[in-house]
């Protein structure tokens, strides 16, 4: 039996692109929408055929709508580095592949009220609905949820599984500043987010638990203990070599 919320989510995804497009005027970044590709085909589900867009403006924040399309806002891509910007792109594509929006829908209205719309065709009723609830921002545990999703994504893509751990850090030190003018472009995340401090503390136990070595500090750790592998007798391109895989692993 098919899924009522796959079912809602097909239905109203062209109205949901059109109002979007209409608003914010979005368009293609060659390696944003190669990140996207990557990361959906790693997600949970990756039958939308996720896309990903730059959207005009220094805001930093970014959003997914149903259907698989993501968008970045103009002042992420200017103030950060792409293994950041890969862990915010796992971050959206987790609501759309956990069905994040629509389970909000059914919780706040009930999966009969979902049914009803549908069935009666009330398309651009359930699209404000969506619409309000991605501006209205998601449950804690869902944020938690995409946060924790973002590093597996990253790591089944073979892309990088602590980037949104590098921006949830950055975000935690504008945080303890709050006459940095920078909070004046973070208003609308930090308004629908839990505490950064939260979210980076789940995220470290999650890479914890999951074992995983920062390749930066493993690079450092070899550059560290090289005197002491010459002094052994390993040659200078060994040990070079090392940390060239180190790096490139």
């Amino acid at each position: 039996m098919a899924d009522i919320r796959d079912i809602a989510e097909q239905f109203i995804a062209p109205s949901m692109m059109e109002a979007v497009n209409l608003q914010y005027h979005p368009y293609e970044v060659g390696w944003l929408q190669d990140y996207a590709y990557q990361l959906g085909g790693a997600s949970d589900r990756p039958e939308p055929g996720y896309r990903a867009y730059a959207v005009p403006g220094d805001a930093i924040n970014a959003f997914a709508i149903p259907g698989g399309n993501v968008y970045v806002y103009e002042g992420i891509l200017a103030n950060f580095n792409k293994p950041m910007v890969s862990g915010i792109l796992g971050h959206e594509i987790t609501h759309v592949a956990k069905r994040h929006c629509m389970d909000s829908v059914i919780a706040t209205y009930g999966i009969q009220f979902l049914t009803d719309l549908v069935k009666g065709e009330r398309g651009q009723e359930l699209t404000d609905l969506v619409l309000t609830i991605l501006w209205r921002g998601y449950a804690r545990e869902q944020e938690f949820e995409a946060d924790r999703c973002s590093i597996h994504y990253n790591l089944n893509a073979n892309l990088w599984p602590y980037g949104i751990k590098y921006f949830l850090e950055w975000l935690v030190s504008v945080e303890a500043r709050p006459t940095d003018p920078v909070q004046g472009l973070l208003y609308d995340l930090l308004a629908t987010h839990p505490p950064a401090a939260e979210r980076l503390e789940k995220v470290e136990a999650e890479l914890a638990r999951l074992g995983i070595v920062e390749k930066s500090l493993v690079v450092e750790k070899l550059k560290s203990i090289l005197p002491y592998l010459l002094a052994l007798g390993i040659s200078g391109g060994i040990a070079g070599a090392l940390i060239y895989f180190a790096r490139k692993k």
